[in-house]
């Protein structure tokens, strides 16, 4: 008889249930649902229940069915094709089970929603529509606060402030951080009043101590906890961490960059055993894209920002002279050693040249740039002819000897953006090396007088030279390899 009278209670509030059987992909049906759907058995396809949903609202569902068999969470109302025409229900899970063989299965209900002729055509408003609009603020406010500071720590600090004012109950939201050497760290951690913070204590842990929720963050699978007697035998060690923070529920969020968690974003319920609900996955989830999204770009920024000052201190400091022009050929920048070598007072004295009117180039290597072809060239620079032709002012006067090396710079696209000279004074180098070579023939004229020759060799590598009075002194033939007249 009781058996009788729920069912004809479960009639009356026009309520059937359903359970999932994922391996065969269908839905098992009770008798409620069979006449309300006009099916034909207990078992529809997935794939056939989806389609009795209104087409406006049937990708939306389809999608948050996916998150049956991972999370156990969903409550959800929408229309469906009924014996009655398109009419609203509201379904929700009650109950996920995984068997002895690892086969997952979920048991919920789903109730016909009281019929009105005028809201036929119209979505309900409902509590959870009303919440995610609520907490639409919370987002927002999130994400403004890094654009508009770009304070990575302060807009993550605001994220879970807003969290705990927007659950209504006393508890922690915190980051946890995957760490070198397998381990987890609390990096940001906000408590409510009265709530003792931890963040000192989840320092450093082992993944190895925390294997079951480990599994799930690192698979990117949530972990909801509504009671910690719901916790498995294998997150034993972790039931043991949060009783000893005073923990009554939690939720725990994947931080995904690349498709790999970073770590998670964590919420303990200190005051209460809480019901977590599916507004309450999704609007985590979104602070957690959020919290992955702003952490990406400020370590992307602080990477690039000490690259661009690293680049730049290599530009300004190098001792090559260095010179950007346009892709017309406008002088647009140059760094201190280049200033130097040119005898400026200051690169702004020069910028707005063009490298075309330059009357040292020769017309060879203007042609190589009109065709953007990288060259390079040895000049004899002369800064007389600059001032001759008010090419641009400088301090110095005669000839330096310069090599230069062109690149062109390109963008993403592919086209060219800059020409970049690389300019190097080899003027006391020239020098030296003249100078070697005025006392080499210098040396060879008095040896020749003199009938004195001479010869390096390395005994080891057997390698050396020797000047042509070695040969004729010891009546060998010139370019003789030494090691045969050596003798070694």
């Amino acid at each position: 008889m009781e058996t009788d009278q729920y069912q004809t209670l479960l009639d009356c509030a026009q309520v059937g249930w359903w359970e999932t059987d994922f391996e065969a992909g269908c839905y098992i049906c009770s008798d409620f649902l069979i006449s309300l759907l006009e099916l034909k058995g207990p078992k529809v396809p997935i794939s056939d229940f989806l389609t009795l949903i209104r087409e406006d609202y049937r990708n939306r569902i389809a999608n948050e069915f996916s998150f049956f068999k991972e999370i156990g969470i969903y409550e959800q109302i929408f229309p469906i094709k009924t014996c009655y025409g398109y009419r609203f229900v509201r379904t929700k899970i009650y109950k996920r089970d995984m068997d002895a063989e690892g086969k997952i299965k979920a048991f919920g209900i789903l109730q016909l929603i009281p019929f009105s002729e005028e809201d036929a055509d119209k979505p309900v408003e409902n509590s959870q529509v009303d919440g995610l609009l609520r907490h639409l603020g919370s987002l927002s406010r999130a994400l403004h606060s890094f654009i508009q500071t770009n304070d990575l720590h302060r807009s993550i600090h605001l994220a879970l402030t807003e969290i705990l004012f927007s659950i209504y109950t006393k508890g922690r939201a915190y980051i946890m951080e995957y760490g070198d050497g397998d381990t987890l760290s609390c990096t940001h951690e906000v408590c409510s009043k009265g709530v003792s913070p931890v963040r000192d204590t989840l320092q450093n842990i082992p993944l190895s101590t925390l294997p079951w929720s480990t599994k799930k963050i690192q698979k990117l699978y949530p972990v909801l906890v509504n009671n910690l007697d719901e916790l498995p035998l294998e997150a034993e060690e972790e039931k043991r961490y949060l009783e000893m923070r005073g923990v009554r529920s939690l939720i725990l969020i994947p931080l995904i960059i690349k498709g790999a968690s970073w770590g998670y974003l964590g919420i303990d319920i200190v005051d209460n055993n809480r019901m977590w609900s599916l507004e309450d996955y999704q609007w985590l989830s979104s602070i957690t894209n959020i919290i992955s999204i702003i952490t990406k770009m400020a370590r992307t920024n602080e990477a690039l920002d000490h690259s661009e000052k690293l680049l730049r201190n290599i530009y300004t400091n190098i001792p090559v002279g260095i010179e950007l022009y346009d892709k017309n050929g406008y002088l647009v920048d140059m760094n201190n050693m280049d200033v130097e070598i040119f005898g400026l007072s200051s690169k702004e004295s020069v910028l707005g040249i063009n490298i075309y009117e330059n009357p040292i180039i020769p017309e060879e290597v203007r042609e190589k740039l009109r065709n953007r072809e990288p060259v390079s060239f040895r000049l004899s620079y002369s800064f007389n002819k600059i001032k001759d032709e008010d090419y641009y002012s400088t301090a110095k006067s005669g000839s330096i000897d310069i090599f230069t090396k062109v690149s062109m710079l390109y963008d993403a696209n592919g086209d060219l953006i800059n020409y970049m000279f690389i300019n190097l004074d080899n003027t006391d180098k020239t020098v030296a090396y003249n100078r070697i070579e005025e006392f080499e023939h210098f040396f060879r004229l008095v040896s020749r007088f003199a009938k004195v020759g001479y010869a390096k060799f390395d005994l080891l590598s057997c390698e050396g030279y020797a000047i042509d009075q070695w040969y004729q002194n010891l009546g060998e033939i010139e370019g003789t390899p030494l090691p045969q007249v050596v003798g070694i």
